[in-house]
């Protein structure tokens, strides 16, 4: 019976059989070159393998040059955003909210409201340090002046990144809390509130006005503040002032967690012939 040295060859028969010797240079690729016998990459000119050793043997040892390490971080990064989109898909269809945003991009914003959308394409920009500092917006303003379409190029955007996203409408929250039907919907709703990166609620104020709705509303709210994350409301004036005027604990967890954002103006809504109509009847 042959015994473990016999079988398993020295250590400079390793590393002469796997071209580790760094005395034998390596034989580079069409996009390498060799110096100092360490092979190189033709276009960013960093090195492919470093200096190492095997007891006193010195061997060279292959890494990544830059180019290559750019493209292991890009496909790492596809490898997560692809990861997050397919949990992203599977949460919200769970719960029974649509993941599509209408595709609405920055390229959408026609730049009308300037200040807006500088402010919407900075906060998207930089939400990396606006989810680590906790800073969400409150879009407030008439209706039609651009508080949910500004909110669905933010959500889009940040989606297409790879953070997950949970799109909501207060009064269908509402709606699932009362039917108390699937209490696993309910604890998955609450687990994305605490965990995902951005929580947007969308019309805040539209829904019913009871004690039991004022005290799911607040304890959504509670709950995000506590997970110290983000989140955007989308709210009409006239909404907000009647249906939480002397909710003032809501409004605290709000504006700790919002910068506020006023839309005015015309409504977009409104078609051409109806805009011509009125500016006809201003000038008469």
């Amino acid at each position: 019976m042959k015994t473990i040295s016999e079988i398993i060859p020295k250590s400079e028969e390793l590393i002469d059989f796997f071209g580790l010797n760094f005395d034998n240079p390596s034989i580079p690729a069409d996009d390498e070159y060799l110096k100092d016998k360490l092979l190189y990459c033709k276009k960013c000119h960093t090195s492919r393998e470093e200096v190492g050793f095997i007891g006193d043997i010195k061997i060279k040892v292959r890494k990544p040059c830059k180019c290559q390490e750019i493209e292991n971080t890009r496909i790492e990064r596809r490898k997560k955003i692809q990861s997050n989109n397919i949990k992203n898909m599977r949460d919200l269809d769970f719960i029974g909210v649509s993941v599509n945003f209408k595709d609405l991009t920055l390229k959408d914003d026609d730049g009308v409201k300037a200040r807006t959308s500088s402010y919407v394409k900075n906060y998207i920009l930089n939400f990396k340090h606006k989810l680590k500092e906790n800073k969400g917006i409150l879009f407030k303003g008439p209706i039609g002046t651009g508080k949910t379409f500004y909110s669905k190029i933010i959500a889009n955007e940040l989606y297409k990144q790879g953070y997950l996203v949970l799109p909501l409408r207060i009064t269908d929250l509402i709606k699932i809390y009362i039917e108390l039907k699937n209490r696993d919907r309910i604890k998955k709703i609450e687990t994305m509130v605490k965990t995902y990166d951005l929580v947007i609620v969308d019309d805040l104020g539209a829904e019913r006005q009871t004690e039991f709705s004022i005290e799911k509303v607040f304890d959504f709210f509670d709950l995000r503040s506590i997970a110290k994350k983000p989140l955007i409301i989308t709210t009409n004036l006239k909404q907000i002032e009647r249906g939480f005027a002397d909710q003032d604990r809501i409004f605290d967890r709000i504006f700790s967690m919002c910068e506020t954002i006023e839309l005015t103006g015309q409504s977009r809504r409104i078609s051409k012939e109806q805009l011509s109509y009125l500016n006809q009847k201003d000038d008469s």
